[in-house]
């Protein structure tokens, strides 16, 4: 269900009544069919939206200002309310203004423009525009007078008495609020501004703003835009970030003010108040906190703040059908007098009578409607972090910050209304939102819930910007209302079962997989040979390596019918479907695609870096080393520490604890890192032995990596299954192209967190991809055609490529010749010393053979066919049959 409301108060969009006064005044003043307005209750909002358009479009020439008040005197009241400025533009500048109204919230509210209309025609518009005269005015006799004039004051009056008792710290010590020390405003943003505007100073040394963790989404821009020379933006609200403040305000940085909230919206953070308050009291600046999620009934922030503002909108109202906002100058603040001052000196009052009455009314069961949000809030929080399709859940509760939320949280206070929280892809998120039968739309504190894709909202223009300051593109919002909590829940785990179709398919039973269409590879068949896929080529005679393979027609296919979606907004379907089934074959958290084996080792090592200097303990002879253009040395900055195996095979907890450098000499790179190759050179470490590497790595607080370009292959030898390799070290690396066939791509395989991180590096170093369904959907062919769908090995095509190598093997030691280790998988050493050969004269005569070598490696593939095995043999007769004698 989608919540239609298209005439509730917003300040993101112009209620119905505030667009009909719009068109009003378009044709009193005869403006031009391509001239937009927007209207304003003060002169103040109309000159900075007058200046905001002029510094940030092209229409300068077409703006007018016209002023609309009564045409003769009338009563006072009347006075008051009965006038407004509009600003005229250029459409062109439509969506600028647009923008301005949102964020500053200085707009015309809907009942103060339904009372404008009715006078409008007995109003004189005030302009230097000589287009802007209007037709002479009505009788001022007819003019309806308010009904409301009489009740102004006193409304306003016992709303704020109400905040100040609402407000007032718990402890005995301070000072009360009184009603004097509240300020109303028409929004909460107008609160914000105008604060902001106010702290200022004349000191261009002292001119600077701060806001501390993440806020609503306008705050920052609303503060940044009041004229400081500096502001700055510590998004993550951290201690971390207060040691970086603290340490600047030492070396002679001063700061005028601090903007934070409790919590902050929407990742439920808490700020270290009693710290800031410090802070503010060594290095002299004003604190302020919006405590609008939070509430004055839930947190007690006056010791500890000198200003609180709050969103009356919100909580305070619930009914979602008015807006107003107030500032509270904390009578405990050593600032007092001073912001009392400036805020009163020219506080105009611009909180229209009718919506004060609308507000008052509204706010009278505040307390009771926040203890039962509370609730029911506290409820839905704890179930969906128990949820296996919610990867996060933000709450007061449930973040890092909890302890320093206790500290603020009055006695009979809970944790609000307000949870957000991370599905496990976009998708998942898509189809929650559109699943959930709950209101949709912005804002919150309303008495109905409301759900909101926050970042697609709040910040649809800087989505990358957002997720690189910690806020989710696909983070979802959730307002708790009054409704019943169990009857929420049941509604929200209906729309879960649409996530579970997704993110619980059982990849063991192949749900993950999507199938070849018969008929797409039928249709590529018809290209008979005039494509080179599906055609083994040069591959069917070449041993120097199994990348060589060339791509089968069922891959093709696969692309063919692939998604084409964007992998680095995580919006593609094949390649979340082929991550999500590697993870659940290999037994890990989570998987990220890659576009090369290379890539997903340096990736792996990188991640793994937590501090420096770094060693990294490889095989001397590993890939990574090698044969990756000295990777390590580029993204990880970190120093290789190359070892022989002492078997001749692979690295052993014998070898680790000679080599590894577990000293605090500081002559010494400390070894942080150890790398594994399985298989090396065909060897395959057994899992006994990769669990000791594991527990001696543990003891010692090392890292570790397998590079899993051929695990495969040990699978297919009968090792041991992929979940058991993959579960013994904490990452690991799987490649697609080797044996199994892909033209490319391969995967990494850890936790969530590791690799969230990495994704973000990934994209760094060029490896995010747009439409990386082509890639992945041929992958996931090649894995299920040369291997199988399960974490065991289906296929038959990898025991016939190693017992091809096994007879490689025998054919050259049935000829005297010797190998320098025993063919375990698909992969032959031959000891050309020992047959006093050298390799450049090998591969030299291969050729000749008809057969490719590049070294005394000899790599067997699915694709070698028996002409070039026969070719091979025939190589041995030459250069082992006259020196050894041939044995048949």
């Amino acid at each position: 269900m989608v919540c239609r409301e298209p005439n509730t108060e917003r300040r993101f969009y112009q209620h119905a009544s505030v667009r009909r006064l719009n068109e009003a005044v378009l044709d009193r003043v005869n403006a031009p069919e391509n001239t937009k307005c927007v209207i304003f209750p003060s002169e103040d909002g109309m000159r900075r939206c007058v200046q905001f358009l002029q510094e940030n479009t092209d229409v300068a020439s077409t703006i007018r200002e016209v002023l609309f008040t009564m045409a003769a005197r009338v009563p006072p009241v009347e006075d008051v309310w009965a006038h407004f400025h509009a600003v005229l533009f250029h459409e062109r500048a439509a969506d600028r203004a647009a923008e301005f109204w949102g964020c500053y919230g200085d707009g015309i509210s809907s009942r103060h423009a339904e009372y404008c209309y009715e006078r409008l025609p007995f109003m004189h518009p005030v302009s230097s525009h000589p287009s802007s005269l209007c037709t002479s005015v009505p009788s001022l006799d007819e003019v309806p007078l308010a009904s409301w004039h009489h009740s102004d004051a006193d409304t306003k009056e016992k709303i704020k008495a109400s905040i100040a008792n609402y407000v007032t710290s718990e402890k005995p010590s301070l000072e009360a609020v009184s009603p004097r020390d509240v300020f109303l405003y028409a929004k909460g943003m107008c609160a914000i501004g105008t604060l902001a505007r106010h702290l200022v100073p004349t000191s261009e040394a002292a001119s600077e703003a701060i806001v501390f963790g993440w806020p609503y989404g306008s705050t920052p821009k609303c503060v940044k835009s009041s004229g400081y020379e500096r502001f700055t933006f510590y998004s993550q609200g951290s201690s971390a970030e207060l040691d970086e403040l603290q340490s600047s305000l030492a070396a002679g940085r001063r700061i005028a003010c601090f903007f934070c909230e409790i919590p902050s919206n929407p990742l439920c953070a808490t700020p270290d108040l009693q710290r800031i308050r410090r802070l503010a009291d060594q290095y002299r600046f004003v604190v302020i906190c919006d405590e609008t999620i939070g509430t004055f009934i839930n947190v007690d922030v006056l010791p500890y703040v000198d200003v609180v503002l709050t969103s009356l909108t919100k909580m305070f109202s619930g009914a979602a059908n008015v807006m107003a906002g107030s500032i509270v100058i904390n009578p405990n603040s050593a600032y007092y007098a001073e912001l009392h001052a400036k805020l009163g000196a020219d506080h105009k009052d611009l909180l229209f009578p009718l919506d004060a009455q609308v507000l008052l009314q509204n706010s009278l069961n505040f307390p009771a409607r926040v203890q039962h949000a509370n609730r029911a809030a506290l409820l839905i929080a704890n179930f969906l972090n128990t949820h296996e399709s919610v990867a996060q859940v933000n709450y007061p509760t449930l973040v890092s910050s909890k302890e320093l939320y206790e500290q603020y949280r009055r006695p009979e206070g809970g944790y609000g209304s307000l949870i957000s929280f991370v599905l496990k892809s976009p998708e998942s998120a898509v189809a929650f939102y559109d699943a959930v039968d709950l209101c949709k739309g912005p804002s919150f504190g309303a008495n109905f819930t409301l759900v909101l894709p926050y970042s697609q909202l709040a910040h649809a223009r800087e989505l990358d910007w957002a997720e690189s300051k910690g806020l989710a593109k696909h983070i979802i919002r959730l307002s708790v209302g009054l409704e019943d909590a169990n009857g929420l829940v049941t509604k929200i785990t209906e729309a879960l079962r649409r996530v579970e179709d997704l993110d619980g398919r059982d990849a063991t039973n192949k749900r993950f997989l999507k199938p070849v269409n018969p008929s797409t590879v039928k249709a590529l068949q018809s290209l008979d040979k005039s494509i080179e896929w599906g055609q083994p080529g040069t591959a069917r005679n070449d041993f120097r390596s199994d990348v060589i393979t060339r791509p089968s027609l069922r891959m093709l296919a696969a692309i063919v019918e692939a998604t084409l979606g964007d992998d680095v907004f995580r919006e593609d379907r094949t390649t979340r479907d082929l991550e999500a089934h590697v993870a659940n074959i290999t037994g890990r958290e989570e998987g990220m695609f890659v576009v090369t084996g290379t890539m997903a080792n340096q990736l792996c090592l990188q991640a793994l870096v937590t501090s420096r200097p770094c060693g990294i303990l490889v095989d001397a002879d590993a890939h990574c080393v090698h044969y990756e253009a000295g990777g390590l040395s580029i993204i990880s900055g970190a120093m290789v520490q190359p070892v022989r195996p002492s078997n001749g095979k692979y690295l052993r907890v014998e070898d680790l604890q000679e080599h590894a450098v577990l000293t605090d000499d500081v002559h010494r790179c400390p070894t942080s890192i150890i790398s594994l190759e399985n298989t090396g050179g065909g060897s395959i470490i057994p899992l006994d032995e990769l669990r000791r590497v594991r527990d001696w790595a543990k003891t010692h607080d090392v890292k570790t990596h397998m590079d899993g370009a051929r695990l495969f292959e040990a699978v297919a030898a009968g090792a041991g299954s992929l979940k058991e390799y993959c579960a013994l070290t904490d990452l690991v690396s799987v490649d697609f192209s080797k044996n199994l066939g892909a033209p490319m791509g391969a995967m990494v395989l850890g936790d969530r967190d590791t690799l969230t991180r990495m994704r973000r590096v990934r994209k760094a170093i060029g490896g995010g991809m747009r439409g990386s369904g082509a890639l992945a959907a041929a992958a996931r062919e090649a894995l299920v055609e040369n291997f199988g769908s399960g974490a065991e090995i289906e296929s038959p095509m990898m025991a016939r490529v190693h017992a091809l190598a096994t007879k490689v093997g025998e054919e050259w030691a049935r000829r005297g010749g010797k190998l320098t280790k025993d063919v375990e998988t698909n992969i032959v050493w031959l000891d050309l010393k020992a047959a006093d050969i050298q390799e450049s004269t090998l591969i030299s005569l291969a050729g000749k053979h008809g057969v490719s070598l590049d070294s005394r490696r000899i790599v067997c593939h699915h694709q070698i066919d028996a002409q070039a095995y026969r070719s091979l043999v025939g190589l041995f007769d030459e250069v082992l049959g006259p020196r050894h004698g041939r044995q048949e």
